[in-house]
């Protein structure tokens, strides 16, 4: 069985959203930040080596991936080889603002 290779692209918006995390956990402990990162890597390589595992949302348009240490959710979408994410956010915070950038 031969496996496809799917890239990641980041949409600008999730680019800013992953900064303005980063940013907040910063200001907790640099080391909840760090962490962030380490996990979020973890999870795009879990998404790229198998992005049908994880949870469809939205009418199955969407996938949501739910951080495990952290109150994060990812929202991407799947398009040919390429997985694009659509927002890096927190649970907590502004929950829908991200549909709008579909």
């Amino acid at each position: 069985m031969i496996r496809r290779k799917f890239k990641i692209q980041l949409i600008d918006s999730a680019i800013d959203d992953l900064d303005q995390l980063i940013d907040y956990y910063k200001k907790l402990m640099f080391k909840f930040a760090k962490n962030l990162i380490l996990e979020l890597e973890q999870t795009f390589k879990n998404l790229q080596a198998n992005p049908h595992a994880f949870s469809n949302g939205y009418d199955g348009e969407f996938g949501i991936i739910n951080l495990r240490k952290y109150p994060v959710e990812v929202f991407y979408h799947i398009d040919g080889q390429n997985i694009i994410v659509l927002a890096i956010k927190h649970k907590n915070f502004n929950p829908n603002y991200w549909i709008e950038r579909v």
